[in-house]
């Protein structure tokens, strides 16, 4: 009986607000009227859970389709002409991410050609949010811009990232692919409750270091980015840690 109230309570919020808004409905709403057993998982999903409450499973979208979400052949996603080397699904939630967070710091830890941290900016910009984006790589991006700050690094030395007067709330996005269990300690340290993790192409092994970082019970998987799109279907599957 229990889910069956959440399932009432919840379906009963959403429709006031469909009416309230008064808008088309999507793909999703069209097959959940449908169909509702089949999507009734995503009405009963909390925003914030912790790690024991996400089942170990592939994400939702197959491994053919996820490949292709970054683009073929010549066709890879750009920002200002320079190769941006996110997926569609990213590409399109970072959007809601900078904007619902509101950073006031983002630490981008792995610049690689530069395209990324500008298009933070541009985001940014276009809903006059300020931020200080901070940027590290052990090499110098293809294209830099005056409104960021560059720092050329060795992320294995993870100590000699300084954090200090860097307003909150902070935003690190994790996407050098060296020493996670490093970068998440060091930061830890220093962040408050409100800020962010977001830890980008996760492969088992980064799994296995977000896991077990997550035992500490002072983060929660912010489900609202990492299951948009269905369970996972992103970069960072699990990867969208909130401190609390």
């Amino acid at each position: 009986m229990k889910h069956i109230d959440e399932i009432i309570e919840r379906l009963s919020d959403y429709k006031e607000k469909l009416e309230k808004e008064n808008r088309v409905l999507s793909y999703w709403e069209n097959e959940f009227e449908k169909n509702p057993q089949e999507y009734v998982k995503d009405v009963l999903q909390k925003r914030f859970v912790s790690i024991n409450k996400r089942k170990i499973q592939h994400r939702l979208l197959d491994d053919k389709n996820f490949i292709y979400s970054q683009g073929s052949f010549d066709r890879i996603i750009r920002w200002r002409d320079i190769p941006l080397y996110k997926n569609c699904y990213d590409y399109a939630l970072y959007n809601n991410i900078l904007t619902e967070i509101k950073p006031k710091t983002i630490f981008e830890l792995g610049t690689g050609d530069g395209a990324s941290s500008i298009w933070y900016r541009d985001i940014l910009n276009v809903h006059s949010l300020e931020c200080k984006i901070n940027t590290y790589d052990l090499y110098k991006p293809v294209t830099m811009f005056d409104t960021i700050s560059y720092f050329q690094c060795d992320l294995n030395n993870i100590e000699n990232v300084v954090v200090d007067n860097c307003p909150h709330p902070w935003l690190i996005i994790e996407d050098c692919h060296v020493n996670l269990n490093g970068i998440l300690k060091h930061f830890d340290n220093n962040m408050i409750s409100g800020d962010y993790f977001v830890i980008e192409d996760v492969s088992a092994k980064k799994q296995k270091v977000i896991t077990d970082f997550l035992k500490n019970e002072k983060y929660l998987i912010d489900t609202r980015y990492t299951d948009f799109f269905g369970f996972n279907n992103c970069s960072f599957a699990d990867g969208v840690l909130k401190k609390i």
